[in-house]
């Protein structure tokens, strides 16, 4: 209460202590046997209990910090200790200082820090007992910003201050305990953060393993009918937290969130993702965000539009029925009467298909579909099955200029009798591309459709057109193509016929005027188009074929690509080809006047191998094959990385350096790490070997190696520290600055 302490003992004994007249209780902080409390007017005052009086509490100290208190906290109890040896408080006056609370000289001054804004909250945290223990001083700030910084056990000095934005809001901090009583912090703002120690690692040094410092998502209740509660994780935003703990839930957390109560609990805590698996019908080969509809005004509020994100998954399998055809067997076998003897019963229905698999249809057959999922409910909002054998092969959005109102269009690519094991030799039917609009219900409309010569591999808006790969086979050549929205069907009006023939385009994006197109066997194509000549021609290619299975644009000169060797490759286009968009190369006269080569209607460059070669930049050999590539930003002012998904279920980052000392710091630890004995191979045998399977390594980093440092015995730390100049503290924070910036 803001007039005292009231202090309720064994049997129901009361005592209360009042605050002096004028003056007010504005925080108070306390463990099992110290309280500290902060008056109105910046005064702290000490209690403790006192075990010769029968829990008595008793006043022990006062101090006046000269400004009044934003925050304070108490260190926890150890194991075996009557009191704790610091407190800290923040004040006003943007700084936080670390007090003693010896019996000798209470509330004296041991150590203080500079802020850079106000603390709006102060937690310590202790990890381990006795002369082994690290204990950690959470300051949260004002905006936003979570400041962490170690207390020396014996001196209460500050040092390893390390810092991370945790969103745009304050940040407020709670101290409890997870996974059988470890001690752990969450820290609100915009979104919620649990700060603990990861489990200890065999042989790792006196802080007995890694500082995290994670968001926290959670699943709703299924009986929970609050605002905006959903079946997959979210990411809610706390307002406040405590412990809480009953029988059935001993480590919970009990949070409000606006006008929401929820009480908690933490599991999986050492898995860095959560997640919830929606059932497909069919093989998912492909899912693109769909735009809200940009509807008429009136039909629709705009508000509510754009908190809405919808999924469109593309499924596919091969050798299988559609759902049409299906029901008419499970239908069929239900009539046929079978003697199930004594025992059996002839009525029982057939298994699932989970339990004993799909029906076979056999070669050619397909059985797709398109479904739009919510991600917020993990439901499918609509559902389009495709016709009979037939398999969506490609699938975009494109904002066609010829529609007035500028609303989105969902563009399939499909095809009939398709063969997977050999696409680009072996012989299809109808190929199509469908058209659709949709409401704001996500309801697929379908305007018209396309018929095709050639299988639609790739596709990928450009200019208010639509961009289409159409893969060879054996009577018709792979050709791109550039479509527009028609009354009746999409019109040609632009390709380029020189395509290598082996495997086929699979993957299109588009950088300003430059088409970056991905063959599964030759690798990457640059073309250029000219808007006033309408013509497509490749300017750059790859020396290597290599068989891409993925692609991302980096910038208008560099993509990233992921083979099916497991081999990720950073590919530049020379500075030289910025000047071959007049259909040629510059030639050079004996005059030394630089002309361009015209040459109308065919690509002679290409066809004769003289375009210009992109550069290799990079290469890494992951071990798996990669299956996706994509340039994002995981965190609220963090780095944009690349995020890389493998056919194992792997899920890593690129990391891109910020500075020449940052790459040579990481660079110098990788070296160590190889040549350390103690440290264990990822891959047992030859790292460098290892991540040179296909081709050296180059402009590479392997963060995984680097962090191998945190097992390592706390004197072979200390050797690597000793070699690089710095400490193992400062090692450290390194590698969980540049984690920090990607989760």
């Amino acid at each position: 209460m803001p007039t005292g302490i009231r202090h309720v003992a064994a049997g129901r004994r009361t005592t209360e202590w009042r605050a002096p007249p004028g003056r007010q209780v504005t925080m108070a902080a306390s463990n099992g046997s110290q309280v500290v409390i902060a008056l109105s007017g910046g005064e702290i005052q000490l209690f403790e209990l006192d075990a010769d009086t029968n829990g008595h509490l008793s006043e022990v100290a006062k101090r006046d910090i000269g400004c009044e208190v934003a925050a304070l906290t108490v260190q926890p109890l150890s194991s075996g200790r009557t009191r704790s040896q610091f407190m800290a408080v923040a004040g006003v006056d943007s700084s936080v200082r670390v007090l003693s609370l010896d019996s000798d000289r209470p509330l004296r001054q041991l150590a203080a820090q500079a802020l850079r804004t106000t603390a709006s909250s102060v937690c310590m945290l202790q990890f381990g007992q006795g002369t082994t223990a690290t204990i950690y001083l959470a300051i949260g700030l004002e905006d936003g910003v979570l400041v962490r910084s170690v207390i020396d056990g014996v001196t209460g000095q500050l040092s390893d201050q390390r810092q991370r934005v945790l969103g745009p809001r304050r940040v407020t901090l709670c101290p409890l305990t997870v996974d059988g009583g470890r001690p752990a912090m969450v820290a609100m703002s915009s979104r919620p953060f649990l700060c603990f120690q990861a489990n200890d690692y065999s042989g790792a040094g006196a802080s007995g393993g890694q500082y995290q410092c994670v968001p926290l998502t959670f699943a709703a209740a299924e009986d929970e009918d609050a605002p905006g509660s959903s079946k997959i994780p979210a990411l809610p935003r706390f307002d406040l937290a405590a412990p809480f703990s009953i029988e059935n839930c001993q480590e919970g957390i009990c949070t409000t969130s606006q006008r929401v109560l929820r009480i908690v609990s933490v599991e999986r805590l050492n898995e860095t993702f959560n997640q919830v698996m929606v059932p497909l019908s069919y093989t998912g080969r492909k899912f693109l965000p769909l735009p809200p509809p940009k509807l008429l005004s009136g039909q629709v509020d705009a508000a509510q539009m754009d908190n809405r994100i919808m999924l469109a998954v593309m499924e596919a399998d091969h050798n299988t029925y559609n759902e049409e055809t299906k029901t008419e067997i499970r239908e069929a076998l239900k009539k046929i009467k079978v003697d199930a003897g004594e025992e059996g019963d002839a009525d029982v229905d057939p298994p699932a298909e989970s339990q004993v698999g799909t029906y076979i249809a056999g070669q050619g057959k397909w059985g797709s579909c398109i479904r739009v999922v919510d991600p917020l409910t993990a439901s499918t909002s609509f559902k389009l099955d495709l016709d009979v054998d037939e398999a969506a092969t490609a699938m975009t959005v494109c904002y066609f200029y010829q529609l007035k109102d500028n609303r989105p269009c969902l563009v399939v690519g499909t095809a009939t009798g398709v063969d997977p094991h050999n696409p680009s030799r072996s012989a299809h039917g109808k190929c199509y591309i469908k058209t659709y609009l949709y409401d704001e219900s996500y309801n697929l409309q379908l305007i018209h459709v396309t018929p095709l010569e050639g299988v639609p591999s790739a596709m990928y808006p450009f200019e208010g057109r639509l961009l289409v790969a159409l893969r060879g086979s054996p009577t018709v050549a792979p050709v791109l193509r550039i479509y527009e929205l028609g009354k009746k069907r999409l019109l040609k009006k632009c390709e380029y016929k020189f395509l290598p023939e082996s495997g086929g385009i699979m993957w299109l994006d588009v950088n300003n005027d430059r088409i970056f197109a991905a063959d599964s066997r030759d690798s990457i194509l640059v073309l250029r188009w000219r808007y006033s000549d309408n013509q497509m021609q490749v300017i750059s290619d790859d020396t290597y074929p290599r068989c891409i299975t993925a692609a991302a644009v980096l910038d208008y000169n560099t993509i990233v690509v992921g083979d099916k060797f497991d081999n990720i490759a950073i590919l530049r286009v020379p500075s030289d080809a910025k000047d071959a968009g007049a259909w040629g190369r510059p030639v050079v006269e004996a005059e030394g006047i630089s002309t361009l080569r015209l040459v109308p209607g065919r690509d002679n460059d290409y066809v004769s191998g003289n375009t210009f070669k992109m550069d290799l930049i990079g290469h890494f050999h992951v071990g798996e094959t990669i299956t996706s590539l994509q340039r994002v930003t995981m965190v609220a002012g963090g780095a944009e990385i690349v995020i890389y998904s493998t056919v194992l279920g792997t899920i890593g980052a690129l990391y891109p350096f910020s500075s020449k000392r940052e790459h040579n710091f990481l660079q110098a630890l990788e070296m160590h790490m190889r040549n350390t004995a103690a440290s264990p191979s990822l891959s047992g045998r030859d790292h460098v070997m290892y991540r040179s399977f296909y081709h050296p390594i180059k402009n590479f980093i392997d963060a995984d190696l680097c962090e191998v440092y945190y097992q390592l015995p706390a004197e072979k730390q200390r050797q690597i520290a000793v070699d690089m100049d710095k400490t193992p503290q400062e090692v450290m924070k390194k590698l969980e600055d540049i984690r920090n910036r990607v989760l």
